[in-house]
């Protein structure tokens, strides 16, 4: 019986331990999914290793970038840079555009 009794408490246990897991996770999804719906795209442009790269970023309101498309990488030596530069930030923005449509 009391091998029962024990098995039962273990039992019981593992449940709670398991239910409160699972309110853990649906909770942090929660935050996860609210951050990400109050998000918008944006460009950006930023250098790394001798190249500009233009981009487009999922952009968080507090200002951290969840997710990124790079648009163009263009080597900061070239001699036509700046064409180059305006055409990949023009593309930046209308793909922000385009994925900020709310449908």
């Amino acid at each position: 019986m009391r091998a029962f009794a024990l098995l039962l408490a273990l039992g019981l246990t593992a449940v709670v331990l398991y239910c409160a897991y699972m309110i853990y996770v649906t909770v942090a999804r929660r935050g996860t999914m609210r951050l990400r719906e109050q998000a918008v795209w944006r460009t950006r442009h930023y250098s790394k290793g001798g190249h500009t790269i233009v981009a487009v970023g999922l952009t968080s309101p507090g200002g951290e970038v969840l997710d990124e498309h790079v648009v163009a990488r263009l080597p900061d030596e070239s001699p036509d840079w700046k064409e180059h530069f305006l055409h990949a930030q023009q593309e930046a923005e209308e793909r922000a555009f385009h994925l900020n449509k709310k449908e």
